[in-house]
């Protein structure tokens, strides 16, 4: 059956054939008759007999097209809808709802504003859709949410509180993933805690998030951003500045991401050089000149960098294996006066989990002294982490400038850089080194960031931490070894085919881990006794350790 329009006429002609026939949707609403083609719209006819076809003019049914709404899903073929589509009137309104189940999954339900109106105007009253391909790259905005590294389909998240959070199905699932997202508020602290494939940072939430949520609605009712400055960000930057050894002055970004481009771009300034070290696996964003051997969801795609990267871009970028002096060392020789900084993530948290070497944070703090080269922290991950003052105060060395991210914006987006005073203020418009940003120390962020550094200042936090996140590790532990289950010290020693199976089955009982080998687990304030002991008994579950993984090994780098 197919629709054609001549809107000069105004008139409608329907074209029948058995097959359409067969397959069409007729509904009554409102006095009317509703002729439904799923392909392409409905005629509605305010009369008993639509197929009227008297020569008189005047005589002929009076009818009207409504075609379906913007955003349907193409190719549209009305003979195979019946079980994707469907149109129906209802409380006052002719409804439309498309749902699709190939692959993705897409529930999409539109209602006609007003009929009687004239206007064919359709609202969407719902939108819900499990990785849309077709509105984004993968359906996600980064890459290791669409689980390709462990197979089955992503879940979409509605909602979150505390530890559990609950998916568009409604499924509650316990998350060892907090990421500092709004409604958990992770703020999140480390130690080094270490099992099979899942490598436990500690995330530390506030237990009073509601206190958060009101400071961020009444800084709402006053704007979301300014584009000027605000008393927000001063308060934010004294608290950043009393907390981290290394940062007399701060810079607010609004990514991790960001935070290093300004870093990396300042260094240069400051020394007059051109070329960085970075390490192999650390991971400091997606900007161009730290995308060679990068760790996270580089790492976790199997690539040694990225497509789009032009050799120009990285070619002031040096690397060395994580821990190896000797080779920061042959590096220094071979560009001497040349190599304007070192920049690590003191402890590498994305393509495994490996802290320094006893000594290794001790000797880049005197080669870089030595050689006039600036050393960069990139504590995006490890700022507020490994303790309150991040991996510089944990590990006493104090570098000169340092990147942070995540916890300082309370699940907001916000990234920060700063450092020595002498340094910071060649950053404009101190300095001329020019960086910039519309949103940069918006004050939701800033609210978000003030109440979360407030939070951890709070005594007694890290010690319910290390024990929760230390009877997680061990009792995984001895659930592995317990199935007979080889443990490795090396990520990439690990079968990825295999973790996924293991990360498949614990999903499949409710637990929700990073959906990478490479990535760390978290756990934080949030967290209960009782969790613990759900998560330990998912793994110890047949369908988990015994049934899905057989024979896996599932590594974690130490």
């Amino acid at each position: 059956m197919t629709v054609s329009v001549d809107e000069k006429k105004k008139s409608y002609t329907l074209q029948k054939s058995e097959e359409a026939f067969a397959k069409a949707k007729v509904f009554e609403f409102a006095g009317r008759l509703f002729w439904v083609d799923l392909s392409c719209g409905v005629i509605s006819w305010d009369d008993d007999d639509p197929f009227r076809g008297d020569e008189n003019e005047e005589e002929k049914a009076r009818c009207r097209f409504i075609p379906l709404p913007k955003g349907c899903r193409k190719p549209h073929n009305a003979l195979n809808l019946d079980d994707k589509r469907n149109m129906f009137g209802t409380g006052g309104y002719i409804h439309f709802i498309e749902l699709y189940k190939e692959g993705d999954y897409v529930l999409k339900f539109w209602r006609l504003k007003d009929f009687d109106s004239g206007v064919n105007e359709w609202n969407l009253v719902y939108n819900l859709s499990r990785v849309d391909v077709e509105l984004m790259p993968g359906g996600v905005n980064s890459p290791v949410r669409a689980f390709k590294s462990v197979g089955g389909q992503p879940i979409v998240v509605d909602s979150v509180k505390g530890s559990h959070m609950w998916d568009i199905d409604g499924n509650d699932i316990l998350t060892m993933l907090a990421h500092g997202d709004l409604l958990l508020l992770v703020m999140l602290t480390m130690r080094f805690h270490f099992f099979s494939g899942i490598q436990f940072l500690i995330c530390h939430p506030l237990k009073t998030e509601h206190l958060v949520l009101a400071a961020l609605a009444e800084t709402m009712k006053k704007g979301t951003s300014f584009g000027a400055p605000c008393l927000l960000e001063n308060t934010l930057a004294e608290l950043v500045i009393s907390a981290v050894p290394s940062i007399e002055m701060v810079r607010f970004v609004n990514s991790g991401t960001e935070a290093c481009m300004g870093v990396l771009r300042l260094a240069r300034a400051f020394t007059g050089r051109q070329k960085i070290i970075k390490f192999e696996g650390c991971y400091h964003g997606h900007a161009d000149p730290f995308l060679v051997k990068a760790g996270s969801g580089v790492a976790t795609l199997g690539l040694p960098d990225s497509p789009g990267v032009p050799k120009s871009a990285t070619s002031d970028t040096l690397t060395s294996p994580y821990n190896d002096l000797e080779t920061v060392k042959s590096l220094f020789e071979a560009n001497k006066g040349e190599i304007a900084a070192i920049i690590l993530e003191p402890v590498v948290g994305n393509s495994g989990f490996i802290p320094p070497n006893p000594g290794f944070l001790e000797a880049l703090r005197e080669i870089s002294k030595e050689n006039g080269t600036l050393l960069i922290f990139d504590e995006v991950m490890t700022g507020f982490r490994l303790s309150y003052g991040g991996a510089q105060e944990y590990f006493k060395i104090t570098p000169d400038l340092t990147t942070l991210g995540k916890v300082i914006g309370g699940g907001l987006p916000v990234g920060a850089y700063g450092g020595r005073r002498d340094i910071m203020e060649m950053v404009a418009p101190a300095g001329p080194m020019y960086q910039a940003g519309t949103l940069s120390g918006n004050p939701l962020a800033m609210t978000a960031g003030i109440h979360t550094l407030k939070r951890l200042m709070q005594p007694g936090s890290y010690e319910y931490l290390d024990k929760i996140t230390g009877e997680l590790t061990q009792g995984l532990l001895d659930a592995g070894k317990k199935a007979g289950h080889a443990i490795f010290e090396d990520a990439k020693r690990s079968d990825t085919a295999k973790f996924g199976r293991f990360y498949r089955g614990m999903l499949e009982e409710g637990v929700y881990f990073a959906p990478s080998q490479f990535e760390a687990g978290f756990t934080s304030l949030a967290h209960t006794t009782e969790d613990i002991q759900q998560t330990i008994a998912a793994a110890e579950k047949g369908g988990v350790y015994g049934r899905s993984i057989s024979g896996a090994v599932v590594g974690a780098a130490v």
